[in-house]
């Protein structure tokens, strides 16, 4: 009798059903209509980490190290003469705010209801003691969490 080589029936009935398995649970991240809240997400995240590692790397006094939340964008916070921490940079006179931008075109909401988020020499937000929330709301829902120790997660 002769000895045939190939795969079963049984090999490869598994092999397409791991396949099925992995494009089912990895579609939803790569797909168009889940891409741009995940993005701006993670655009925000870095935005966050960025200013509080700013905020613990110049502890000088009277520096503002912030984000500002308007109903379209958040960024980078500019300083006043004061001290205190502005709206944001002039983008016609200022390229380094694009930079640090994120448009959300009135998609998403921050909990409290903040206009500018300043962080402390230690990399925690000035709130007191609350918990910061931005929830972005592009194809599906995105939180950005801010803890009151510092941390920025989603």
């Amino acid at each position: 009798m002769k000895h045939l080589k190939g795969f079963t029936f049984v090999e490869l009935v598994a092999v397409v059903l791991i396949l099925g398995i992995l494009a089912v649970s990895v579609y939803p991240s790569i797909s168009s209509s889940g891409y741009s809240g995940v993005t701006d997400q993670q655009q925000v995240i870095s935005l966050l980490r960025n200013v509080q590692s700013r905020a613990m790397q110049n502890t000088q006094d009277g520096q503002c190290q912030g984000v500002y939340f308007t109903s379209s964008n958040i960024g980078l916070a500019s300083q006043a003469n004061d001290g205190t921490c502005n709206s944001a940079f002039d983008v016609a006179t200022s390229d380094i705010n694009n930079n640090f931008r994120v448009e959300l075109e009135n998609s998403y909401t921050v909990s409290p209801a903040l206009s500018i988020l300043e962080f402390d020499d230690w990399g925690r937000p000035t709130v007191g003691n609350n918990l910061v929330t931005v929830t972005i709301t592009i194809d599906g829902t995105y939180t950005v969490t801010i803890e009151p120790q510092g941390y920025v997660h989603d």
